[in-house]
């Protein structure tokens, strides 16, 4: 079961006497920083919506000492600076402001809505540096789990210490993610999690990526962004551009993008599969820019064979059919074979074959 806790608060307002024409004026403002990120800051402005907005307006106060990097997507807005006391005043103002509606279906990666990026990261080296002391472990790793990792060091092949690693923390750390506080950017320590048997991907990925350093590997934690994948190299060096951490792991001259999260997962490391995520940020000293990450070379595929023995008029038929699933078809389908029962599989194999072969 996958599970998040969050911090996100909603609030509900019930106006009255709101009729078809009416506007709504509201505003809101944010104060402070996330200590995680030493201060610095990452943040968005909005240009457009779903709905059709009067008037949309961003206004952001902000200390002049400090650099502020300011990058427009799809839209060609212009901000107005002033000063208001010790401070300088952004404001970004859209009057008539029309509503997009997209058209799905979409690719993943396209976000048709316009927006302005703001960051205080001059550069993805800056943003490595943050992400290092996040993911260093430095606290020692409990008795039970070092002996786990003295009894995987005693596997032959240096392939089979990364498969028993790696399914270790797949199948036996269950994912949940509490996004309250710091844990929402910053990992549990491995011993943590070791110990309560949860975590989320951050958590996870840390876990596996000290195990297989543990056990001789070259490993490290992989920023990526799962919705925008390779146009996250569009965007301006940011801690907040990344919603999914994996693991990079290079064995024998290949390099494999690991996830620790995935479930379902089985075989050698040559037929595990991982999205077309375009560019990562490989956390490890050096980094300077965000890692090309090679399409998968193993791609989805299922093969449906059907067996068909025509009898005699009076003797029966019968009808065979073996599925043969690969790559993230093959995930799917051990999903949906662990979590559906066989009576349910069974029903629903018969109905549809029943409707070609009434």
């Amino acid at each position: 079961v996958e599970l998040l806790f969050s911090a996100d608060k909603s609030a509900l307002l019930l106006l009255e006497d709101v009729r078809a024409g009416d506007i709504i004026d509201y505003a809101y403002s944010v104060q402070g920083g996330n200590p995680v990120f030493a201060s610095a800051f990452s943040g968005r402005v909005e240009t457009q919506s779903s709905h059709p907005i009067d008037r949309l307006a961003t206004r952001l106060l902000w200390p002049p000492a400090r650099r502020l990097y300011v990058q427009n997507h799809g839209t060609d807005i212009k901000y107005l600076t002033a000063r208001r006391g010790g401070l300088l005043e952004f404001t970004w103002n859209l009057a008539k402001a029309p509503g997009l509606r997209d058209e799905p279906p979409l690719p993943i990666w396209c976000q048709p809505f316009p927006w302005v990026q703001l960051s205080e990261f001059p550069k993805w080296s800056n943003v490595n540096q943050l992400a290092l002391g996040l993911f260093t472990n430095t606290a020692p790793l409990l008795p039970e789990l070092t002996r786990k990792i003295t009894e995987w060091k005693r596997l032959p092949a240096r392939e089979d210490r990364v498969l028993a690693a790696l399914r270790f923390v797949q199948d036996e750390i269950r994912y949940l993610g509490i996004e309250t506080g710091d844990p929402g950017y910053k990992p549990a320590s491995p011993s943590t999690v070791f110990a309560r048997r949860f975590g989320d991907c951050k958590d996870k990925s840390l876990l596996l990526v000290t195990l297989l350093r543990a056990l001789g590997i070259h490993a490290h934690p992989a920023f990526v962004n799962t919705r925008l994948r390779q146009t996250v190299s569009n965007l301006h060096p940011s801690a907040t551009v990344f919603d999914h951490v994996i693991a990079q792991v290079n064995l024998e001259g290949r390099t494999y993008w690991l996830d620790a999260t995935a479930n379902y997962q089985r075989g050698p490391l040559a037929v595990r599969s991982w999205p077309n995520y375009g560019y990562g940020l490989v956390v490890r000293p050096g980094t300077t820019a965000l890692t090309p990450i090679a399409p998968c070379p193993v791609l989805p595929r299922t093969t449906v064979t059907q067996y068909i023995r025509l009898g005699k008029l009076d003797e029966d038929s019968d009808l065979k059919v073996v599925t043969v699933a690969e790559g993230p078809d093959a995930e799917f389908l051990r999903e949906q074979y662990a979590t559906t029962t066989r009576d349910e599989i069974e029903r629903a194999c018969l109905n549809y074959y029943a409707r070609f072969y009434p």
